[in-house]
C-alpha cells in the first residue's frame, strides 16, 4: 500500500530562518504554501523533502503544536498507492485536510500522518518556486540524499505497546525487530515497525529508567514525537565531509570503537577521521551511520545519515551500544545524567 516517506514537516516559530538554514546545508526551496493561518516552505535534496511551516494565526495546527511542544516534526507524509483503500481503512481517524488531496491522521505517538497519492514532488497546493529544481532525482549523484530511510518515535514506557499495537491494527506495520539497550546509567527498548516491503520504516523507542535519553527527550519535547530521522546517502563519508564543511556538527564515536574494526571493504581510518559507524547485520551486507546533535536548542530532534550497502535491511544493531553511550555523554555535558 505504501510508496514510502513522502515528506517531513517541521513546525517552527520562524520559517524563513529554518528555510534559510536547510538552504546553508544543501537544501533548494521548492515550494510555498500559504493559506490564512499557515506558511509552509518545501525544501528538498534527492529524495528528501522537508516542509517547514510557521503558524501566522492562533488558529494554526503549528501555533496549536507549539503551545504543547518546542519546535519540531509536527506532521509526516506518506505516499501511496492504492489511493481508495487507504481511504476506507482509516476514515474513522480522518482529520481536517490541509492541503488539497491529503488524507490527515491522528497517532497515539505526538505526530499526524498526512497521505497523498503517489509521491508527488511537491504537496497538492505548493506554488512552485523558480528554484531550477524540477523534480526529485533520487540518482542525481551530486544530490546528498537518496530518500528518507526511516522515522524514529519516542513514547513513554505505559504507551509503548499501546503504540506498537495501533500501527499494526491501523497500519498494517509489522514488528520486525526488538531491542534493549542499558548501560550501567540508562536503559532503553524499542521495536522496528515496518511494512513488508520495508517502503516505511518507523522504530518506536520506550525508556527503561527515570534518566534515560528517551525520557530526557519526553521530559524536553513534552510528550511522545519524533526523535530523529534517518536519511539515506549512496555516500556517506562524501555527505558529512560536505555538511562537516557546512557546519552541522555531529556525535562523536568512543575512542576504541575503531581499534579492532577491520572489514576489507571498508576503509576505516576514513570512518574513524570522520566518526562514521559500521556495522554488518544478517545479509553480510554493511549499514553505516553517523548521528548529528540536535537541530533545536532543546536535546529532541537529531538527524541520522545512514548508507545501507548491498542488501543491508538493519539498523546498526552493533553499534546501538556505542550510539547509546555517545548520547549519554552529551547527556553529562548538558548536566541531565549524573
Amino acid at each position: 500500500m505504501f510508496l514510502g516517506f513522502a515528506w517531513v514537516e517541521l513546525y517552527v516559530y520562524d520559517a524563513e530562518r529554518w528555510r534559510n538554514w536547510f538552504e546553508s546545508v544543501g537544501f533548494q526551496a521548492i515550494g510555498q504554501y500559504v493559506d490564512a493561518s499557515t506558511q509552509s516552505f518545501a525544501l528538498a535534496n534527492g529524495g528528501v523533502v522537508f516542509l517547514i511551516s510557521e503558524g501566522l494565526s492562533e488558529q494554526s495546527p503549528v501555533a496549536a503544536f507549539l503551545r504543547d511542544h518546542p519546535q519540531g516534526v509536527g506532521e509526516v507524509g506518506i505516499g501511496v498507492h492504492d489511493w481508495k483503500a487507504l481511504k476506507k481503512k482509516v476514515a474513522r481517524f480522518r482529520l481536517i485536510e490541509r492541503f488539497p488531496e491529503t488524507l490527515r491522521i491522528a497517532t497515539p505517538a505526538g505526530i499526524t500522518l498526512s497521505f497523498t497519492q503517489g509521491l508527488p514532488v511537491l504537496p497538492a497546493g505548493f506554488t512552485t518556486l523558480p528554484s531550477g529544481f524540477t523534480a526529485i532525482e533520487t540518482c542525481d549523484s551530486s544530490a546528498l540524499f537518496e530518500t528518507i530511510d526511516h522515522i524514529v518515535l519516542n513514547v513513554a514506557l505505559e504507551n509503548f505497546d499501546p503504540v506498537c499495537k495501533w500501527f499494526h491494527k491501523v497500519l498494517d506495520l509489522k514488528p520486525e525487530r526488538f531491542f534493549e539497550i542499558s548501560t550501567a546509567r540508562s536503559a532503553l527498548k524499542s521495536f522496528v515497525l515496518n511494512d513488508p516491503p520495508r517502503h516505511i520504516r518507523i522504530p518506536v523507542n520506550a525508556p527503561l529508567s527515570a534518566n534515560s535519553q528517551i525520557q530526557e527527550f519526553l521530559d524536553a519535547h513534552r510528550g511522545p514525537g519524533v526523535q530523529h530521522i534517518a536519511l539515506r546517502t549512496r555516500n556517506i563519508a562524501d555527505s558529512v565531509e560536505q555538511l562537516i564543511n557546512k557546519g552541522v556538527a555531529f556525535l562523536d564515536a568512543p575512542d576504541t570503537y575503531y581499534d579492532h574494526l577491520k572489514i576489507e571493504s571498508i576503509d576505516s581510518k576514513q570512518l574513524q577521521k570522520l566518526n562514521i559507524l559500521v556495522d554488518q547485520d544478517e545479509t553480510g551486507d554493511h549499514l553505516l551511520q553517523i548521528f548529528t546533535k540536535p537541530l533545536f536548542e532543546e536535546p529532541t530532534l537529531f538527524f541520522e545519515l545512514i548508507e545501507r550497502q548491498g542488501k543491508a535491511c538493519g539498523f546498526g544493531e552493533g553499534n546501538f551500544q556505542s550510539l547509546f553511550e555517545a548520547i549519554e555523554r552529551e547527556q553529562q555535558l548538558r548536566g541531565t545524567l549524573p
